[in-house]
């Protein structure tokens, strides 16, 4: 195993390359995460506000009204429109609190995996949740329950593979890395080699 910490000592000649890479990229994840935690907190807020406006409003005038078929059918229209409301809020909400999570710590590892037949690799961080650039759309950070991450736990460095819908992928798995990231900060990292 190689190892590299913040201090620099490690192993290996391009340790401090390899730390400012890696370092870039996981200030541009928590970048990407603390702005996806301010517009789903945005959009929670206003699915509260609605909620609790549709909510008030009824209180105040829909109970005075009810008499009509045309009345209740109204009053349960506005009432599947909050109820509605509160489980957008509930979802943006559960979003918010897992970027919160992501914040801190956005992944914990990486691989490197390169397909047969392809001359070129993909590179693939591991964290709790996915995470996808709002620009392009890839992924910058895929969840560990992902099929393709499964070769991160079970393989070493050489030849790997994993299933998914398209059927068995395999191919080389040309880099395993660990990181030890606090308060989304780089602290540590190594590398596993055969």
């Amino acid at each position: 195993k190689s190892f590299f910490n913040q201090e620099g000592s490690g192993f290996l000649d391009n340790k401090s390359a390899i730390w400012q890479v890696e370092s870039e990229y996981l200030g541009r994840v928590v970048r990407i995460v603390l702005e996806q935690i301010a517009i789903a907190e945005s959009k929670a807020q206003d699915r509260l506000t609605d909620a609790t406006l549709e909510r008030q409003w009824m209180f105040e005038n829909a109970t005075h009204r009810v008499g009509l078929d045309d009345d209740w059918a109204e009053l349960m229209f506005q009432i599947r429109d909050t109820h509605r409301r509160e489980q957008e809020y509930d979802l943006v909400q559960k979003k918010a609190d897992r970027l919160r999570l992501m914040a801190a710590t956005p992944f914990f590892g990486r691989f490197d995996f390169r397909e047969h037949g392809y001359a070129l690799g993909e590179v693939f961080y591991v964290g709790l949740y996915s995470l996808s650039d709002p620009d392009s759309g890839s992924f910058l950070v895929c969840d560990w329950r992902a099929p393709v991450c499964s070769m991160y736990y079970d393989y070493e460095p050489g030849l790997a593979g994993y299933h998914c819908q398209a059927g068995a992928i395999s191919g080389e798995l040309t880099l395993k890395r660990q990181f030890v990231i606090k308060n989304g900060l780089l602290k540590g990292m190594f590398d596993s080699n055969l």
